[in-house]
């Protein structure tokens, strides 16, 4: 026989005097008589009972439900390891998955326990709606979604674990402002996360950021987290239905001035900053934010303004998205804090000074790069390739014997390549005196039959191979130097390629491809004398 708790509706056995459950008295417990609801004295030996409701009384048609303790199991896969949290409307606990090795989760639980109906249904909906939005969306920086469902009138969410801790722990922990750099790191992942959910269609407005939603991983990454009154922005929409935020946080707009948007989670992540940087609670006074350099002068000049901007009353004086925002703090934050040298080294040992370098422009710093990472890349291909065409050991008999017809398109692609290049090169570093020798080498053409085709090769397939020479010439201007021969190895074939295809379509025969490199040498040693020349009389290097 049990005994169903009349208060929770949970079963007892037959002798408990307290529901194992709700701890609501059963029994008297001088003669154990069995007792009704609403009595306050046994009706049998006179006791004082002690029936009083529990803390927050179950509403009528709800049923008590207690608290998750560690080794309870939901839906036979999720089992409780410990709690990590507890709020008014719920808990979030540490769980077990018994479906995939065992992996650790966070499960959050929403109770609709003790509260009235009209507020456990606004509640619920934001934890549908948390549900909802995390599901449909994958970035790093925001926890993913394994599962949700509902049991005995309460709501769970099974999230990806996120171990750490929150940046308001952080804060607390340091007492006061965070470093410079600390600070910009967290500012880099929450403008990132912040711009992918502002470019979803509709965006999606967080609207809660603070240092309680932002989780810190032990590797420095960051996790926004709690999704509960995140929501779609709606175009045309004058004010939010309902005023939502973190006093301190939450921008004028969420307090019925105006719909919330981008620049509201703009507002956001600047008091967030604000906080971090200098200290101050923005809860202490909402939307008054003193000068950033004013509470801490570590601070840089260039990213006090970035988050000053971002915490403007007015939104149409904040920054316009995220994007430039992240631009804003960019600024200075790369550029390390003048370090302040307070006494000298002892005996140090002082090399003589350098002559100061001369004053650079950034074009010529980068002519000068080009120069150094390609010339002698260009240089030992043209010298590879002319050595392979001279060397007595490949005759061009031979090849046009073994290689055939082939063979002299493939030699003529290689004096297509070798002149894209030079001409590539030499125009970008000698124009002047390039552009002089080939009108020369077109009117020796006109005059000397035998070098028309090396002439023509030369004038010729430069511009036609200019895109593939162009594209070289950018990424060693980025920098790209480590992959360059790799770089320089698919363009030649690329070139090869075509320089081949159209030794097809003219039908060069071996004679025209000698005189081609004939005259190419005559006229990389014209272009090389000229500039010599040149930058004897003027000094200039172009």
């Amino acid at each position: 026989m049990t005994v169903i708790c009349y208060n929770c509706r949970d079963r007892n056995s037959d002798q408990a005097r307290f529901c194992k459950l709700c701890r609501t008295q059963l029994r008297c417990v001088q003669c154990d008589t069995l007792l009704k609801p609403t009595m306050r004295f046994c009706p049998k030996c006179g006791t004082t009972l002690n029936v009083a409701s529990p803390t927050n009384p179950t509403p009528v048609g709800q049923t008590f439900v207690r608290a998750m303790a560690p080794g309870d199991c939901l839906q036979n896969r999720y089992t409780i390891l410990r709690p990590l949290g507890k709020g008014g409307m719920g808990a979030v606990y540490l769980v077990e998955d018994a479906r995939i090795a065992r992996r650790q989760l966070a499960l959050k639980e929403m109770s609709e326990q003790g509260i009235d109906p009209a507020e456990a249904k606004t509640a619920l909906e934001a934890f549908k709606r948390e549900a909802q939005l995390l599901a449909q969306l994958d970035h790093a920086n925001l926890p993913k979604v394994i599962d949700s469902f509902s049991e005995r009138n309460r709501h769970y969410l099974v999230m990806e674990y996120v171990p750490g801790k929150t940046l308001e722990k952080r804060l607390a922990e340091a007492g006061g402002a965070l470093p410079e750099r600390e600070v910009y790191g967290y500012a880099v992942q929450l403008c990132d996360v912040l711009d992918y959910l502002h470019r979803q269609q509709p965006p999606i407005i967080f609207r809660d950021l603070k240092p309680a939603n932002i989780m810190l991983k032990p590797d420095g990454r960051v996790k926004l987290i709690d999704f509960g009154i995140a929501r779609h922005f709606k175009p045309g929409q004058s004010n939010d239905t309902q005023a939502m935020g973190t006093p301190g946080y939450a921008a004028p707009e969420q307090y019925g001035k105006g719909q919330s948007d981008a620049r509201t989670d703009i507002y956001a992540l600047g008091a967030t900053l604000h906080h971090a940087i200098t200290g101050r609670d923005p809860g202490q006074e909402p939307f008054n934010f003193p000068a950033v350099r004013a509470l801490n002068r570590t601070a840089s000049a260039p990213f006090e303004a970035a988050i000053m901007k971002a915490v403007q009353i007015d939104r149409g004086q904040r920054w316009t998205s995220i994007a430039a925002l992240r631009a804003g703090l960019d600024t200075n934050v790369l550029t390390p804090p003048p370090v302040v040298v307070t006494a000298p080294p002892i005996s140090p040992v002082i090399p003589p000074p350098k002559p100061a370098p001369g004053p650079q422009t950034p074009s010529t710093t980068q002519a000068a790069t080009f120069k150094r990472a390609s010339f002698w890349q260009f240089m030992l291909l043209t010298v590879g390739i002319g050595a392979w065409l001279a060397s007595p050991l490949t005759p061009l008999t031979l090849v046009k014997t073994v290689v055939g017809a082939f063979g002299v398109w493939f030699v003529s692609g290689a004096i297509g390549l070798l002149l894209s290049l030079l001409f590539v090169y030499l125009l970008t570093h000698q124009p002047l005196s390039t552009v002089v020798v080939v009108i020369v080498l077109i009117v020796i053409s006109s005059l000397i039959p035998s070098a028309y085709f090396g002439a023509l090769d030369f004038s010729a397939s430069g511009p036609l191979f200019l895109v593939a020479g162009a594209l070289e010439f950018m990424l060693l201007l980025s920098g790209w130097r480590t992959r360059s021969w790799l770089g320089l190895s698919v363009i030649a074939l690329i070139v090869i390629a075509l320089s081949s295809m159209l030794g097809l379509f003219f039908l060069f025969d071996l004679t025209s491809i000698v005189q081609s490199g004939i005259v190419t040498l005559v006229g990389v040693a014209a272009i090389l004398l000229i500039s010599s020349l040149v930058n004897r009389i003027t000094g200039v290097g172009r």
